[in-house]
């Protein structure tokens, strides 16, 4: 029986993350930053874009 130790593998090869659907290969995974939403293009592939404002006829949520 050998030791996984000794096997080479790649760093990141098959480390977890937890994303919110659940966890995932950090390979699988992207960063999305405040301000920034992901989208869906009309081919069915995303893409992690900047959070357009809402428009003047919009309401931002306020406790107003």
């Amino acid at each position: 029986m050998s030791d996984s130790k000794d096997q080479p593998r790649d760093k990141g090869d098959d480390d977890m993350v937890i994303a919110p659907g659940g966890p995932r290969p950090k390979n699988e995974v992207h960063p999305v930053a405040p301000g920034e939403v992901v989208r869906q293009n009309p081919d069915g592939s995303y893409s992690v874009v900047r959070q357009t404002p809402p428009s003047d006829g919009e309401k931002e949520d306020s406790n107003e």
